[in-house]
C-alpha cells in the first residue's frame, strides 16, 4: 500500500507538470520570469565583477602605498639609528676628552702647586685640590698686590698691560745703588 501511495504522490507531481507544460501562458510568463531573473543574474554579476576589479585596484593602491610608507619608515629608522651610533660616539668622545682634560687640569694643578712650594703639606685624601682661581691668589698673589706686575687696570678703565711695560727699582741683597730693569712683552686686549 505504501508503495500506491508513494506512486500517486508521484502520478499528481507529473500531473501538476503537464499541466503546467500544456498552458501556454503559463508557461510562457514562467520563461518570461526565468528571462528576466537571468538578466538580473548576469547583470549582478557584471556589477560583482565590476565591484571585485575595483576593490583589486583599490587593494593594489593601498599595498603599494603600504609598501611605500614601509620602505619609507625603513630609511627613516637606518637614519635615526646611525643618528643615534653617531651620538654614542661623538659622545663618547666627549667624555674621553673631558676625561683627558680633568687629568691634564689635575697635572697642571700638582705642578703649578710644587712649583709653588705648597704640594708638600697637601694630601689629596682630605682635600680636593683647589680651584685656578684659588692656586692664582696662594701662588702668584692678586695682581694689584704684586708689585711685579703693576696695575690691573689703566686709568681710563681699560686692560693696557703696555704701561708697565718696564719697571725699575732696587735689587734685593745686591751692591748698593744697584738696580735691575724688568721689561715684560705683554699684548694689550683689542677691543
Amino acid at each position: 500500500m505504501e508503495d500506491l501511495a508513494a506512486m500517486k504522490t508521484d502520478l499528481d507531481k507529473l500531473l501538476t507538470l503537464a499541466a503546467f507544460v500544456t498552458d501556454a501562458k503559463a508557461c510562457a510568463k514562467r520563461a518570461d520570469e526565468l528571462k528576466a531573473l537571468t538578466v538580473q543574474a548576469i547583470e549582478a554579476q557584471a556589477a560583482a565583477e565590476a565591484a571585485q576589479a575595483e576593490l583589486a585596484q583599490l587593494k593594489a593602491k593601498h599595498e603599494a602605498a603600504f609598501e611605500e610608507r614601509a620602505a619609507e619608515l625603513f630609511q627613516r629608522h637606518q637614519a635615526t639609528e646611525e643618528l643615534e651610533q653617531s651620538i654614542d660616539l661623538d659622545k663618547q668622545t666627549v667624555l674621553r676628552v673631558l676625561s683627558e682634560i680633568r687629568t691634564i687640569d689635575m697635572q697642571l694643578k700638582h705642578a703649578a702647586m710644587n712649583y709653588g712650594g705648597i704640594l708638600e703639606g697637601f694630601n689629596a685624601r682630605l682635600a680636593d685640590l683647589p680651584d685656578w682661581e684659588s692656586l692664582n691668589r696662594d701662588l702668584l698673589g692678586k695682581y694689584d698686590r704684586d708689585p711685579h706686575f703693576g696695575k690691573q687696570k689703566s686709568e681710563n678703565g681699560r686692560d693696557d698691560l703696555e704701561e708697565y711695560a718696564t719697571e725699575t727699582g732696587p735689587v734685593p741683597d745686591a751692591m748698593p745703588d744697584a738696580t735691575i730693569t724688568r721689561s715684560h712683552r705683554m699684548m694689550s686686549r683689542v677691543s
